[in-house]
């Protein structure tokens, strides 16, 4: 009797090619824009990127263009709230704006100018509540459209944001970040959840440097990440079945000091393009992820897991961004001095044990 013929060696094929083959998980990545002006700033400069003798804009139309011109559409949340600081005019043409060239329009809590609140988490859960209604009635009125999601400034929510983001009506919250106040209350995590029936969509984060039980974490940023970085952060997220990267920007990433900064422009342009190239990736909005969770089978049984970029990169980090900032600076410069030190003195010691069984 013949036990392995043919159709038993195809299938057998099959199985080797099924288990050589990528079978990495799929994960989706979010570009999240915060847009807003600073503290004393002004929209024209933070939103809209427009600067003295420099004719094209630099804010929220050119990340727009940029993600246009790769097929991907951003979730943009924004602060309707400086539009008692700065008038509702801007803030309107802003929201307007997003949502006619077809991004996703959520909502971003900067209450002070409007409330006197200096965050969220400072106000009570029914001062919450109210920050919250306003703030969706403000851009339903601007715009018609329906808001589904919720991300504190400055990351400053906790469990009664979480319960007021339900009670008004969302079904998002995506405050969840290292140092939040939330993170005080629910454990700090990469993974997609749901805390008090709202889906927490948490601000991705990583190891730039983890020894031993010692971590120095960092958002996954579009200004703070470099490419390397950001494709390392990528490839592991993968590697480890992480359902989400949620990848951080502002209004104003693409300038800085006053001026436009055209290294971080033609960073969102090139991970795009990996994204865009890599089968295990999927660029997708806030909405349309919301939307697949309800239909689909997806971020189910998710291990949480925290990328490490590491100490090499962090250093060429520095080095690539070396003007742009003394952390940098001290980084770039005090690595190699130290490193030479740490050869000197152990040359020294060498030399002297040498030296001493010599006499």
């Amino acid at each position: 009797m013949r036990f392995f013929n043919k159709h038993h060696f195809s299938l057998l094929l099959i199985l080797l090619l099924l288990l050589s083959g990528n079978n990495h998980a799929k994960t989706f990545v979010l570009f999240t824009v915060d847009v807003e002006s600073y503290s004393n700033g002004n929209p024209d400069a933070q939103i809209w990127g427009r600067f003295d003798g420099i004719e094209e804009e630099w804010g929220i139309t050119k990340i727009m263009d940029i993600l246009d011109s790769h097929g991907t559409k951003g979730t943009f949340y924004l602060n309707v709230y400086e539009s008692a600081a700065h008038g509702a005019l801007p803030i309107r043409l802003a929201a307007n704006a997003i949502h006619e060239q077809g991004h996703d329009l959520q909502l971003h809590t900067h209450p002070q100018p409007m409330f006197g609140v200096s965050v969220m988490s400072k106000a009570s859960y029914e001062k919450q509540v109210e920050i919250l209604s306003k703030g969706i009635e403000l851009i339903h009125n601007w715009t018609g459209k329906p808001v589904i999601a919720h991300r504190a400034g400055a990351f400053e929510a906790n469990l009664n944001t979480v319960k007021a983001v339900k009670d008004s009506g969302l079904s998002i919250d995506s405050s969840l970040g290292f140092g939040s106040s939330l993170a005080e209350d629910i454990p700090l995590s990469n993974t997609v959840s749901s805390i008090e029936g709202v889906i927490q969509l948490p601000l991705t984060h990583y190891n730039q440097v983890k020894i031993g039980n010692w971590e120095s974490k960092r958002h996954v940023d579009i200004e703070g990440s470099t490419y390397r970085e950001l494709k390392e952060i990528l490839e592991q997220a993968t590697d480890n079945g992480l359902c989400s990267v949620n990848i951080l920007m502002h209004s104003f990433s693409l300038s800085r000091y006053g001026a436009p900064d055209p290294d971080v422009a033609e960073r969102l342009g090139r991970i795009l393009e990996y994204i865009n190239n890599n089968n295990n990736l999927t660029a997708t909005t806030t909405s349309d992820f919301y939307k697949l969770l309800q239909q689909e089978n997806i971020c189910v049984n998710e291990k949480d897991f925290t990328p490490t970029t590491g100490l090499f990169l962090t250093y060429l980090r520095a080095v690539e961004d070396f003007d742009k900032g003394h952390k940098n600076i001290i980084v770039a410069i005090g690595t190699p001095v130290v490193l030479f030190l740490l050869i000197l003195f152990f040359t020294f010691i060498t030399l002297r044990r040498i030296r001493s069984k010599s006499h």
